[in-house]
């Protein structure tokens, strides 16, 4: 058997100095991500507006719960029953759900 392979070629990087990549990011908008809290999120969950929750309110949701749990000990329950059931018709929420079930 002989196989061809073609040889990938690559545009040249420019080369830039220290102070010119210093002087491109200075010209940079800033960029901020604003992440509601976990109450904010749990709150639109349970108002049944889960549909605005992002990806990236999700995760953060997700991460931070744990911590959010042992200081409403009382709520617990009742708000991951509520992310759990979104998570029957939001695949994409069920998927990282089960992911870190499994890994955790």
């Amino acid at each position: 058997m002989n196989f061809q392979f073609s040889i990938a070629s690559l545009p040249e990087t420019p080369q830039c100095s220290p102070n010119q990549l210093i002087q491109l990011a200075s010209n940079l908008p800033d960029a901020t991500i604003s992440i509601p809290s976990v109450d904010k999120i749990l709150e639109a969950i349970e108002q049944g507006k889960d549909d605005q929750v992002s990806p990236l309110d999700w995760i953060y949701c997700i991460h931070a719960k744990a911590q959010w749990d042992q200081q409403n000990l009382d709520r617990c329950r009742k708000t991951s029953a509520a992310i759990w059931k979104v998570a029957i018709y939001n695949s994409w929420l069920q998927h990282q759900l089960l992911w870190r079930l499994a890994v955790y």
